[in-house]
């Protein structure tokens, strides 16, 4: 009876109920649904990882998951990356929009097509750092994923 309320403890807690959450609730047909899935699974795993310890490196793994999640927040609109502050004067009529975050605009080519139009990326840089977050992840998906169980 003791292996089956520990197995019901790590296997039915919340962040699990949040991965259920996501698939039932979840519209199959939106682009982001699959990622919404897939960060509570990974919200799921580094809670696993933090508190078990059952992996070698599991305080690496927590801390490179916990990045994952950060950029698929980022990406999806999770967090609001569209924080500009104004600069200059509006009775004048000389306003100057600044983003926040600092992004480097010099290899934008790896990120866009070549049919599209890198003026408009250049004026709306937070397009750029949500393109730039969705490369990373899928770098630090495909290199480190596999590397959580081993």
């Amino acid at each position: 009876m003791r292996v089956l309320i520990n197995w019901f403890y790590w296997n039915f807690n919340k962040y699990h109920w949040r991965v259920i959450k996501e698939a039932i609730l979840g519209y199959p047909w939106d682009f982001d649904y699959a990622y919404r899935l897939e960060r509570a699974k990974l919200d799921e795993m580094r809670h696993y990882f933090k508190h078990k310890g059952i992996a070698e490196n599991h305080l690496l793994a927590s801390i490179r998951i916990a990045k994952m999640i950060k950029m698929i927040d980022i990406f999806t609109e999770r967090i609001e990356t569209s924080s500009y502050n104004i600069v200059g004067d509006i009775n004048t009529g000389k306003i100057e929009y600044k983003f926040l975050v600092s992004v480097n605009l010099k290899n934008i080519h790896r990120f866009i097509g070549k049919d599209e139009n890198k003026d408009y990326y250049i004026q709306h840089p937070d397009e750029i750092y949500k393109l730039k977050a969705k490369h990373l992840y899928e770098k630090m998906r495909a290199e480190w994923m596999e590397s959580f169980w081993d």
